[in-house]
């Protein structure tokens, strides 16, 4: 009931003396933004996701193998600084035991505003294995990296870290809404990494270092 509506078509057969199975199936979400799970997350998401593929093996852990795709993805968290990415486009394969599926994907993001400024494009690759997602996304505009790895299961622990290179401190300002008045009033550049660490059932408690250069 917490997940957005989806079309399910599958075909299936059974060998019941053998404990095996076979099939294909194809999981069409053509909204992602009515479910009631991302409201109650106070984030807004939207655009439409499709998952097919075929299994077989045993009844108790078959193997899958499956593609998922996903079209004009958009992400907005509201507040007092508004972050919204929109025009994203996601390519995926996911495969192995339904117990310890295993895979990976591409993310791309058109769009992505920040308090009403544009941030550039983003993109990602994404990794799954032994229960484990790695995320590595790279925001260019701003000169920025994300690396950070999110346990599939709770408490969701995740530990990453990211990375602001040489970027120009009027852009980063800017971007922020607090540019100077005066265009080059405010000069230099500024290296920032941060690291993170903790679990998503608990966020106020996560651990969070960071190191600032600025020359």
């Amino acid at each position: 009931a917490r997940l957005p509506t989806s079309n399910v078509d599958a075909t299936f057969g059974v060998d019941v003396a053998r404990k095996l199975t076979t099939g294909t199936f194809r999981l069409a979400a053509p909204d992602l933004g009515i479910a009631p799970y991302m409201a109650a997350s106070g984030v807004n998401l939207g655009g439409s996701l499709i998952a097919e593929g075929a299994w077989s093996g045993p009844l108790s852990n078959p193997a899958v193998d499956a593609t998922v795709t996903g079209r004009n993805l958009t992400i907005v968290r509201p507040g007092p600084v508004t972050i919204a990415a929109t025009g994203g486009i996601f390519d995926g394969v996911l495969k192995g035991p339904i117990a310890n599926l295993g895979g990976g994907g591409t993310l791309a993001i058109g769009s992505v505003d920040i308090g009403g400024r544009d941030a550039g494009t983003v993109s990602a690759d994404l990794t799954i294995a032994a229960g484990v997602a790695h995320v590595a996304a790279r925001v260019p505009v701003v000169k920025t990296t994300v690396d950070v790895s999110i346990g599939l299961e709770g408490p969701n622990r995740f530990d990453g870290h990211g990375a602001v290179a040489d970027c120009e401190l009027d852009a980063l300002l800017g971007l922020t809404g607090l540019a100077a008045p005066d265009p080059g009033a405010v000069r230099g550049r500024i290296s920032t990494l941060v690291a993170f660490k903790g679990d998503l059932r608990n966020l106020s408690a996560a651990n969070v270092t960071v190191e600032v250069a600025a020359t």
